[in-house]
């Protein structure tokens, strides 16, 4: 079985004028042949960029790339391989990422910055045409508006994802053949803003007009119009919170609006189907490969009953060792031993030669998808109800939505029982625990979702009584720098974050300017390199 994966390697969407047989047409339309405009440009071409868009977010976003190295960083998965950068970004003190455009795992900040801005300027590039008078499907069909509100919500997944993983980017023009010869960078926050506008346009259509996605818009679902606005909800929802690089970030969120995007949102899991083609999740397949990753103690050990987990978290990195996790989490282990398989995780010790042992020090290896392995069959979970109620009791936690502590105990007992078969909590717990509760609760129900470092900054300074909820390890970046090759294709100074003796929440470098030069974008067109990778299931072990 080979899985195919395509990355765009420089920013297409900047110029506009790649895919759009509308722009073409303008460029070079012969008007003595009025077939030629129809032969170049068709409905059915036009809602082929908008079926596929949704595809191009979901493996910019749970791809190998980024998705295996955002799991290690963000103490979901354990690993010491090279592979998808993630020696690298498990390393701790963690350290500055390497945004050279030679650097041998740089995918990991490119798949997501040249994927997402691609699915942006397919379906942009499909409502321009749109807006020109094309219309899909049948006369008086509401396939159209079904377009529409599809373009609509892929751009706003991608802006949001944009906004969640880079310390800035670009907004694109919205329905223009042409570009400013200046523009500015955006900030993350102006990103997500844009992503959500774009959510709420989606809703908006929803609203008005009734229609149901071909299932193969997004896999194995069938999703009517109704079903679209809740999810848009939800994902809002999900941006407004993880957006936060800090504790102050998140605490200034506006809390009452995303209760009321929950209120709003999801009444079930949403988890495309995987078909083992086109449609499979690389991070939660890969989580199968015997020898590959382990669990994160960081992960696991908040549910030790032992002192175990603590006394490992205060050893410096050069002593640690692997430990036993006593746990009542039937998900972790299966009885109080620590020695026998739980419902997600096996207590199988991989055999890392000393080399590749320093970061990962774990008895446990995940099993919670293995189902997907190895036909990559089955539900992929991407926005779950788990989340949704998380969100809920993060809110309460904060004292918005007048939610009491058995209202948040019940929210984490929902899971915490039902899955994890552990003791509920009655709501007489202290603030402290209530906090550490939900944390480990979302962390454990959520784990290869995609959202693990985005929850995991955002709490990272988060102190209760004194105490820290979570315990990042120093020096982790907040987010991630444009990366290296297109700034260098940008003429802009490079930059990046994270590492020893630099602020958690802030650049350890920013010397990048400000402005690019659109027009020598434009001129260096001709050096988009569109390559198609085939890669093997199990790749070589760097």
């Amino acid at each position: 079985m080979v899985k195919e994966r395509k990355y765009y390697l420089l920013i297409v969407p900047l110029v506009l004028v790649m895919l759009s047989a509308c722009t073409t047409d303008m460029d070079i339309r012969n008007d003595n042949d009025p077939n030629f405009k129809r032969a170049l440009v068709t409905p059915e071409d036009i809602e082929g960029l908008i079926a596929g868009a949704f595809r191009e977010y979901w493996f910019a976003v749970n791809g190998f790339y980024p998705g295996n190295g955002l799991s290690v960083i963000g103490d979901e998965k354990a690993a010491n391989w090279g592979n998808w950068g993630m020696r690298d970004l498990i390393t701790e003190p963690r350290k500055a990422w390497n945004n050279s455009p030679a650097y041998s795992y740089r995918e990991f900040n490119e798949a997501p910055w040249y994927g997402n801005y691609h699915a942006i300027s397919n379906v942009t590039d499909a409502l321009i045409c749109i807006t020109e008078g094309l219309e899909i499907g049948d006369p008086g069909t509401t396939d159209t508006k079904r377009a529409i509100a599809f373009i609509n919500f892929c751009r706003g997944l991608s802006y949001g994802y944009l906004g969640l993983f880079f310390d800035r980017g670009l907004i694109l023009p919205e329905k223009s053949h042409t570009l400013d010869t200046m523009q500015e960078f955006s900030s993350y926050d102006d990103l997500v803003k844009r992503g959500i506008y774009y959510l709420l346009g989606c809703i908006e259509v929803c609203r008005r007009n009734d229609f149901t996605l071909p299932a193969t818009w997004i896999n194995g679902l069938t999703i009517t119009n109704n079903d679209l606005a809740q999810i848009c909800h939800s994902f809002i929802a999900r941006y407004l919170v993880l957006k936060s690089r800090s504790n102050a970030e998140r605490e200034a969120i506006d809390w009452n609006s995303v209760l009321s995007h929950i209120d709003n949102g999801i009444t079930e899991d949403f988890s495309p189907e995987g078909d083992d083609n086109f449609w499979w999740h690389p991070v939660q397949f890969s989580s199968n490969w015997n020898g590959w990753f382990m669990a994160s103690n960081r992960l696991l050990g908040p549910s030790d009953t032992s002192m175990n987990y603590l006394n490992w978290l205060h050893q410096s990195v050069d002593i640690r060792s692997k430990f036993i996790i006593h746990s009542s989490d039937r998900r972790v282990t299966g009885d109080l031993t620590g020695l026998t398989d739980g419902k997600w995780f096996y207590c199988r010790y991989a055999n890392y030669a000393p080399s590749r042992f320093e970061y990962v020090r774990s008895y446990y290896r995940p099993k919670k998808f293995e189902y997907q392995y190895p036909e990559a069959y089955g539900p992929m979970p991407h926005l779950t109800m788990s989340e949704m109620d998380m969100l809920r009791a993060e809110a309460y936690l904060r004292g918005y939505g007048g939610g009491t502590k058995e209202e948040i105990a019940e929210l984490i007992n929902r899971t915490r029982v039902s899955s994890g078969e552990m003791g509920p909590l009655t709501g007489e717990e202290s603030n402290l625990e209530l906090w550490k509760w939900m944390c480990y609760e979302k962390r454990m129900e959520t784990q290869m979702t995609g959202i693990c470092f985005f929850d995991y900054r955002g709490w990272s300074d988060l102190m209760i009584g004194g105490e820290k909820v979570v315990h990042m390890p120093a020096g982790t970046p907040v987010h991630f720098p444009i990366p290296g090759k297109e700034l260098e294709l940008l003429m802009v100074d490079n930059y990046t974050f994270g590492g020893v003796g630099q602020p958690d929440t802030t650049p350890s470098f920013y010397e990048a300017g400000n402005i690019i030069d659109m027009e020598y974008i434009r001129k260096a067109r001709d050096r988009i390199d569109r390559h198609s990778k085939l890669e093997s299931p199990i790749p070589i072990k760097k």
